[in-house]
């Protein structure tokens, strides 16, 4: 499948119709083919099943892999075990757990949202097995992967203003920003992939749960990491600070002083331990699928609530489940509130104003979309593919399997690199036609009004088919599909610049997860200082070209800057 996410200049409606097919990858999705799913002994399947991981790890592959499950061979043998009483009890007591989302969590039928689950820790597997971290329990890999798991998670989700409820960990990664809540679910989700038991520290206010830090039990200590900076908080031997010595020090979190307007030893105080595991973590269903899975580094899914918490009692603390009733935005409830009941969520709102669909429509920036597309402007179909048409590419780019955004994310940095050149390329060719025409917002604004007119003679024609010829009506509209070169132009020419600029940011990101990989693998070396030099030379060009646009998410101009600053270091770092 080719990487490269083209910029095309065509709108017609078959073009669109199949790229709205691939597009809506949730509501068009396509049911598993038989002939993967066919059948067999239980060992075979479950052969089958990490074959069909080992090639490709995208949703439609978690879906076949669900539906595989289901199926009698399979199903009739697995070992899904009964919840214990002691993690029933905390479940039904201490979750507030509706019964249907009891259902969800003890029910032996594989669901929907396994199937999103499973994609979600499948991507997050994918991005950290290429960091080259060691796997080993000793100290050192220990601290190791903490530090270069959060430090990617970071890199990832830049920091911008909370815009609603948190999305969960998956999608914050996909779009790339977040506020704190959404900064620390990855965070939460990193190590739990990494296998850990994370927590979360904060303190109770009339609002509700203010967490500042994510927490890790490791050894004797929970080792605290700061998701509003980006880092972990640093204790007094320059090592990662613990809770006790935070507790014992809270000058060690002076800044909380100037972001939440209160003395930082009094925050520390009040603050405790919250426990948020995901609701799909905590189904057995879960713990069969983990220990079923054979791909290297093993596959973290499953979450004991019990177990979690007598880990935490071991430390003397009182670990808080962290799941208020009726409160959908939390970590332990985010995926499964945030998807659509088709996917197995329990969004009920119709589909096109639904939690998910709300996030896809804000991939794009639709204010900077042309008047003349707009619904008042040109409704119906024709309307809406040619809208379709502008947000489709961030869309593709930020949310579509294969595509840059998901190849970076799983550390396929070449193929990502392939398809955001190519992606710049075709912005610069359409440019040079942009340039040649005279008259296009003229010529564009003519065919909307010519389609505007032949698209309600056509809609005339097909409820009084005795007026209006109706093939007449309908040839009239395909002609000026078929002739649509000059508002296809315009519309290219709209959206080039804010492509263009998202497009730089994650081919700047791309060239900066190399230069880091070039100097784990190889340390000190002139491939790596070029590495780092190639990485801050486009992080300079996002800077020098999209430093003042206004249409940015909040943040990322400075994330940008944060990263330039990482990437000359290492450039005067790694010089032998």
């Amino acid at each position: 499948m080719p990487v490269a996410v083209r910029v095309r200049a065509i709108v017609c409606v078959v073009l669109i119709a199949v790229f709205l097919a691939g597009c809506n990858a949730m509501s068009c999705s396509q049911r598993p083919s038989e002939t993967r799913i066919a059948e067999k002994p239980v060992e075979e399947s479950q052969t089958n099943i990490n074959d069909l991981l080992r090639k490709d790890r995208d949703l439609e592959t978690c879906k076949t892999v669900v539906h595989q499950l289901n199926s009698p061979a399979t199903s009739g043998r697995m070992n899904v075990a009964e919840l214990s009483d002691e993690e029933r009890t905390i479940l039904e007591k201490e979750f507030a757990f509706t019964a249907d989302e009891m259902r969800e969590i003890t029910g032996k039928d594989w669901t929907p949202l396994d199937a999103n689950y499973l994609f979600q820790c499948l991507l997050l597997h994918d991005g950290l097995r290429t960091l080259g971290l060691t796997m080993s329990d000793e100290p050192a890999a220990r601290m190791e992967r903490l530090r270069d798991g959060f430090a990617w998670a970071m890199r990832q989700v830049w920091l911008s203003g909370q815009d609603g409820r948190p999305l969960p960990a998956v999608f914050v990664l996909k779009r790339g920003y977040g506020g704190d809540p959404e900064r620390a679910a990855v965070a939460m989700a990193v190590f739990h992939q990494l296998g850990f038991e994370p927590c979360l520290i904060g303190r109770e206010q009339a609002e509700g749960i203010r967490m500042w830090a994510v927490g890790v039990a490791v050894d004797s200590d929970i080792l605290l990491f700061d998701p509003h900076r980006g880092k972990p908080i640093s204790g007094p031997d320059g090592k990662i600070a613990t809770l006790k010595q935070v507790r014992a020090n809270p000058e060690l979190v002076k800044d909380l002083e100037i972001r939440e307007k209160i003395e930082p030893a009094v925050f520390v105080k009040e603050s405790k331990v919250y426990l948020a595991p995901s609701l799909s973590a905590l189904s057995l269903r879960a713990k069969a699928l983990e220990e079923m899975l054979t791909l290297q580094p093993p596959v973290r899914l499953a979450t004991s609530a019990s177990q979690t918490r007598k880990r935490y009692a071991q430390l003397g603390e009182s670990a808080i489940f962290w799941n208020p009733k009726n409160e959908t935005g939390t970590l332990v409830r985010s995926l499964a509130h945030f998807l659509p009941t088709d996917e197995g969520g329990f969004d009920r709102t119709p589909r096109g104003s639904c939690q998910y669909d709300i996030y896809r429509n804000r991939l794009a920036p639709r204010a900077l979309m042309p008047p003349i597309f707009a619904e008042d402007s040109i409704a119906g179909e024709p309307g809406r593919l040619l809208r379709t048409a502008f947000t489709g590419r961030f869309v593709a780019l930020f949310d579509l399997p294969n595509h840059p955004r998901d190849l970076l994310l799983r550390g396929q940095l070449d193929e990502a690199t392939q398809g955001l050149v190519e992606n710049l390329r075709q912005i610069n060719v359409n440019q040079e036609r942009v340039n040649q025409e005279a008259r296009l917002e003229a010529d564009a604004q003519e065919w909307v009004q010519k389609m505007r007119s032949a698209s309600a003679r056509l809609e005339r024609a097909q409820i009084r088919p005795g007026e209006v010829d109706v093939a007449e009506a309908k040839a009239q509209v395909d002609n000026l599909f078929k002739n649509s070169s000059k508002v296809n132009l315009y519309l290219e020419k709209a959206v080039a610049h804010p492509f263009g600029t998202h497009v730089t940011f994650q081919l700047a990101l791309c060239k900066h997860e190399q230069a880091w990989r070039q100097a784990k693998q190889f340390g000190n070396s002139a491939a790596t200082t070029e590495a780092w030099e190639t990485a801050a030379g486009w992080w300079r060009n996002f800077l020098n070209n999209y430093d003042n646009v206004t249409f940015l998410p909040k943040g990322i101009v400075e994330h940008a800057r944060n990263l330039l600053a990482e990437a000359a270091a290492g450039a005067g770092k790694s010089k032998p």
